[in-house]
């Protein structure tokens, strides 16, 4: 998602893709954007919780051509959570089992960067609905630790069934 329609965005992306990274530098600049788009590459595991509690909205963007779109890993969502911010990310069944929409994230359909600016907007437009997703995915995280996902795997393997965290 480039900052386009958003004029006061700065887009931070951090990954290590090169080849997303040319095509999205590519991309800024046909769409005159550049200037508020920061492409860090791969970051120290170290730093991605500073990056995370920087942001005003975090984004999980997922195309319907993501090869593993229904079976991703929770992990960059428990991560989200944990920094207590907003998030837009896409709707896809994985997703639908750990946030709900409205409520501790905003959902968009696949491919629609429209969905994505709009949700976008909508977060950075009202602090009161920013605030209530950010206390509620804090309180949230807690069941998705390591500690909690451990007590549910063990009361599984006991054949206690899984109990909440």
């Amino acid at each position: 998602m480039a900052p386009a329609g958003l004029p006061r965005v700065v887009l931070v992306i951090v990954g290590d893709r090169a080849e997303d990274f040319s095509r999205l530098r590519a991309l800024a600049i046909g769409l005159s954007v550049a200037e508020r788009v920061v492409l860090i590459g791969k970051a120290l595991n170290i730093a991605v919780p500073e990056y995370l509690w920087a942001a005003d909205v975090l984004v999980m963007p997922y195309t319907s051509r993501t090869p593993t779109v229904r079976y991703i890993s929770p992990l960059k969502m428990s991560e989200y959570m944990a920094a207590g911010r907003p998030i837009v990310d896409t709707d896809v069944p994985v997703v639908r089992e750990i946030v709900r929409d409205g409520d501790t994230a905003l959902l968009v359909k696949a491919d629609s960067g429209e969905a994505l600016r709009e949700s976008v907007a909508a977060i950075l437009g009202n602090a009161g609905l920013a605030r209530k997703m950010s206390l509620t995915l804090l309180d949230q995280a807690k069941s998705y630790s390591w500690k909690a996902r451990a007590r549910r795997i063990l009361a599984l393997t006991m054949g206690q069934g899984v109990g909440p965290a």
